[in-house]
């Protein structure tokens, strides 16, 4: 699967890749919303799924869902929302912003890939005409 990092940490950025890697996911990274909404733009076939961090100078992780689901593009994308945020109200949060999954850092390499084959079934669903 490809996934779009999002994160203003590069040592974060850089762990999170190692374990996507290792699961045979393909990554690209940015280094906060405005730099991903702007990769997302500039791509024929952006990723379908997005992993991001919550606090991020610049555009913050809610507001990059937002932005992302006001802009209504098609296929959809699957947003995974990553802090240390770890209250049922932040998680609400998250996910009024329009984040499909919530993941507590540190990220614990099992629970990332049970989220990643939740989205995968979703994806896939989705691009079959499914959903």
């Amino acid at each position: 699967m490809r996934i779009l990092i999002v994160d203003d940490s590069k040592a974060a950025s850089l762990a999170l890749r190692r374990l996507l890697e290792e699961q045979a996911h393909e990554v690209a990274a940015a280094a906060d919303g405005e730099e991903a909404w702007q990769h997302l733009k500039l791509q024929p076939d952006p990723e379908r799924l997005i992993i991001s961090d919550w606090v991020m100078p610049r555009l913050d992780g809610p507001d990059l869902c937002r932005r992302i689901r006001a802009a209504g593009d098609a296929p959809y994308i699957y947003f995974i929302l990553l802090t240390y945020k770890d209250l049922r109200k932040d998680r609400l949060l998250g996910l009024e912003a329009g984040a499909d999954d919530f993941l507590v850092k540190p990220v614990d390499g099992y629970e990332l890939s049970v989220a990643l084959g939740r989205a995968g079934r979703i994806l896939h669903a989705q691009a079959a005409g499914k959903c």
